[in-house]
């Protein structure tokens, strides 16, 4: 039975006007106060904050170290730290100067743009500017070697993208998926149609015009800029730089993305409409490749920023003609940055007003199951990253009573499909595309969740893992001691060839699972680790030699071979299904 109750909720609610006063010593108080409790985090090593308002900068903070040993003090006028994907707010502001000069159009196949048609017609719809700046143009995720150690691999944007290039999994403008590679691109094509290089573009055009003397587009940095910056120190001594300099190449320091903050603010509400979301009712994608969030009745325009070292937001209240910038030093500022965002909303803006919402206590639809994110890689061997990274690519819903529960996240259903967070801020939507059922998050307008089936599903292909490591372990261990016991010539050579398939496949998921894990795969794997794809094709063959010899096996005692036979034959076609089985 499904009944109504009125359910008074207080969502980040409506922001009236300025709370509090923005003056330097109140800020400096108040995140004085939160970025020490946040220091007290072994991962967070510093922060450095920027606030303008009404066209000034009105406090400008430096708290910490950019290293955990306490060595490099951070100075928010003078320390340059890396601001990784906010690089990709000025690659989408030189292109669309370009379309203002009449040299690009956002609504063109991009292919007209590039200096080669690389990209296929896999759909008829091609792919255009605008869905790289939506994240929706249906290219597959990169997710290996979008860093290096060594600043000679940095290329052209063009070059770096035809050494990749991701096939098209969805058709352009209908599923976002947060990707660097569309940044990339959008690079190629300011260096193809400005006839510069992108770093030189974004300089003569951007930074050099907005006074930002402190801000480099390239890496790695000039000379007078690299003295200023802790570089290393931020990654532990391992060099760090960005393959795709367009999508998060660019280094700053606090008091330079004031002023860029100041120069985006200008523009005006106006200038920055909706250009894409996944349901009306939702947030999502605005011109110049902004997010939004609402904080309230008021637009928040966001982007975040992750580099090895780094982790950055920055966000715009165009309306009340606001900016803040936040960058955390170490590896653990990813959640604190929003926390901190609202806190400081909640703090210096108005937002005392409740709305009701009518809710229903029984959902219409078992929305319960594991939904897996759009980035999740589909081609090449990257796609068994769904099972080996499941927590980070996928997300599971459950039914609790009336409530549908993401984590610790608890929603109720305003409506078919359309739900609101109970102890949380956040809004969700349940819907059917094209015979698939997806879910998409109201704080994700970039990302969209796939409810899996069987096959799909990490939690249970990550168990089809375990259960061919335990079968192919007891294999080896056991054809091995077999084979060496027996004395019959022919039974000898059927536990040596179940060692060897066992021994080959467990070899192949240590050796592949165990490189992954320890080389990780943002600055790519070894070359040797090609020798490693080709041990499933050694299994074939000796699994073949196994099969054979089980026909050819006469005698009673042969269940071991066609056990670890059939067996094998699953694990290979297991592996052919993760895009595992040929090293191509």
């Amino acid at each position: 039975m499904i009944r109504a109750l009125l359910l008074s909720l207080i969502l980040l609610a409506g922001i009236c006007g300025i709370a509090a006063a923005l003056e330097e010593d109140s800020l400096g108080e108040f995140f004085t106060t939160h970025i020490a409790e946040d220091l007290r985090d072994p991962d967070i090593n510093g922060a450095v904050i920027t606030i303008v308002d009404d066209g000034e900068i009105v406090a400008l903070l430096g708290y910490g170290t950019a290293d955990a040993d306490g060595s490099y003090l951070l100075d928010p006028e003078d320390t340059i730290l890396p601001i990784g994907s906010v690089t990709k707010l000025f690659t989408w502001e030189a292109a669309l100067s370009l379309a203002e000069q009449g040299l690009l159009d956002f609504d063109s196949d991009l292919n007209s743009f590039l200096p080669e048609p690389v990209i296929p017609d896999t759909y008829t719809e091609p792919i255009t500017l605008t869905h790289l700046m939506t994240h929706t143009s249906g290219l597959d995720e990169v997710a290996v070697g979008i860093f290096t150690q060594n600043p000679e691999e940095i290329l052209p944007a063009f070059e770096t993208y035809t050494k990749t290039q991701p096939e098209r999994i969805r058709e352009p403008g209908r599923i976002a998926s947060y990707s660097n590679i569309g940044a990339l691109l959008t690079g190629a094509v300011i260096e193809e149609v400005s006839g510069t290089s992108y770093k030189e573009y974004i300089e003569q055009e951007i930074l050099t015009p907005l006074g930002m003397a402190s801000t480099a587009a390239r890496e790695p940095l000039p000379d007078h800029l690299a003295s200023r910056s802790p570089e290393m120190i931020l990654t532990e001594g391992i060099p760090a730089y960005s393959r795709y300099s367009p999508a998060g190449g660019m280094h700053t320091t606090a008091h330079d993305m004031g002023l860029y903050m100041i120069h985006v603010l200008e523009a005006g509400e106006d200038a920055y409409p909706r250009i894409f979301s996944h349901d009306n009712r939702l947030s999502g994608i605005v011109q110049g490749g902004y997010f939004e969030r609402y904080h309230g009745k008021k637009r928040i325009l966001w982007h975040t920023g992750d580099v090895p070292g780094t982790s950055t937001l920055l966000a715009l209240i165009p309306e009340e003609n606001l900016g803040i910038y936040i960058c955390y030093t170490g590896t653990g500022g990813s959640a604190e940055r929003f926390i901190l965002l609202h806190t400081f909303l909640d703090t210096y803006l108005q937002t005392e007003r409740e709305e009701q919402f009518t809710y229903q206590t029984e959902s219409t639809k078992d929305y319960a199951g594991t939904y897996i994110s759009s980035r999740a890689p589909l081609a090449g061997f990257e796609k068994i990253l769904l099972v080996i990274g499941r927590d980070q690519l996928s997300i599971w819903v459950r039914l609790e009573g009336e409530m549908i529960v993401i984590n610790d996240a608890e929603y109720a259903e305003v409506e078919p499909g359309f739900c609101i967070g109970l102890n949380n801020p956040d809004r969700l939507v349940f819907s059917e595309r094209e015979g698939e059922d997806w879910l998409f998050l109201d704080s994700l307008p970039s990302i969209g969740w796939k409810r899996a089936g069987w096959r799909e599903n990490p939690q249970i292909q990550y168990a089809f893992l375990l259960f061919f490591a335990g079968v192919f372990l007891s294999g080896a261990v056991i054809g091995g001691k077999r084979a060496f016991e027996t004395t019959n010539s022919f039974q000898k050579k059927g536990y040596l060839l179940i060692t060897l398939v066992s021994g080959t496949a467990i070899l192949f998921m240590l050796l592949f699972f165990g490189t992954i894990r320890i080389f990780g795969i943002l600055f790519g794997l070894p070359h040797w680790f090609i020798v490693i794809r080709c041990i499933p094709a050694l299994t074939a063959i000796l699994a073949a030699y196994l099969i054979l010899h089980t026909i050819q096996n006469k005698q009673k005692r042969k269940i071991e071979e066609v056990f670890i036979g059939a067996i094998a034959i699953l694990f290979l076609l297991w592996l052919n299904s993760w895009n595992l089985l040929l090293p191509v």
